[in-house]
């Protein structure tokens, strides 16, 4: 690598480091590193993907000069996960290595995507994983018109990237988890608050009936006498046993 080149990328990095600083959005931040990273070596399009082990697919999460149209065609074959596993990006993510293709006419690992290599006008192409701990979480890829040749410079220059974007891609789903959880504690705060001031109205509710001087009987839909404050009770000389349950009609 040159000094122009290494002072490119050196730039590339600062900005997407400034890109993680300023983002709104974990998208806007997405865009912004995929983008800084395609400049800095000359690519003309760029992916940023995301990765479900669950499910074993993988989807653009952000594309530099890639049109939507493409992008969801993209998508769609990614949810294949025998697609995915084949495909240069899911090798870098299965690996957890850099796929560095110069020449996509000559490479014989993906002759599968030549027809896209065509259809999208590209013939080179790197594929970064995007490594977390143990685990690779999505790939970084970027496409070129025309043959490149790379070399390990290249290689420990785009992981450096990645490993930034990884960081912001997990630090936003723990964000998001920890907002979930915080949302759920504050629901869980206001029913019990509810149920809380629905008990106290109902302890003073039942206070008053029990000193009410006049007699309250509380009857279900057959008349039958379901409670009964002590003036009631008091009126028939009796126990709330043993009117309780008893017909009105009957006492």
């Amino acid at each position: 690598m040159t000094v122009r080149e290494q002072r490119q990328s050196l730039e590339a990095l600062s900005e997407v480091s400034r890109a993680l600083a300023s983002a709104l959005s974990l998208p806007e931040f997405f865009f912004l590193a995929i983008r800084a990273t395609a400049r800095a070596f000359g690519a003309y399009k760029g992916n940023i993907w995301r990765y479900d082990p669950a499910r074993q697919r993988a989807w653009i999460e952000a594309a530099y000069q890639v049109p939507p149209d493409l992008v969801e065609r993209m998508n769609r074959l990614f949810e294949d996960p025998d697609w995915c596993a084949r495909s240069p990006t899911g090798t870098a993510i299965r690996t957890r290595k850099v796929v560095m293709i110069a020449d996509l006419e000559q490479d014989e690992r993906f002759p599968q995507f030549r027809p896209w290599g065509q259809a999208w006008g590209f013939r080179s192409a790197v594929y970064v994983p995007l490594i977390y701990g143990n685990r690779a979480i999505g790939s970084m890829s970027l496409y070129f018109p025309e043959r490149t040749d790379f070399d390990e410079t290249d290689a420990l220059f785009l992981q450096t990237v990645a490993a930034q974007v990884a960081t912001a891609m997990v630090a936003n789903e723990r964000l998001g988890a920890l907002q979930i959880a915080k949302e759920d504690l504050e629901h869980r705060q206001r029913e019990l608050e509810t149920l809380t001031s629905q008990s106290a109205q109902h302890r003073l509710l039942q206070t008053i009936i029990e000193e009410l001087p006049a007699g309250i009987a509380f009857v279900d839909d057959r008349l039958k006498i379901r409670l009964a404050n002590p003036a009631f009770v008091r009126s028939l000389s009796a126990n709330l046993d043993r009117i309780q349950d008893q017909p009105l009609t009957a006492i």
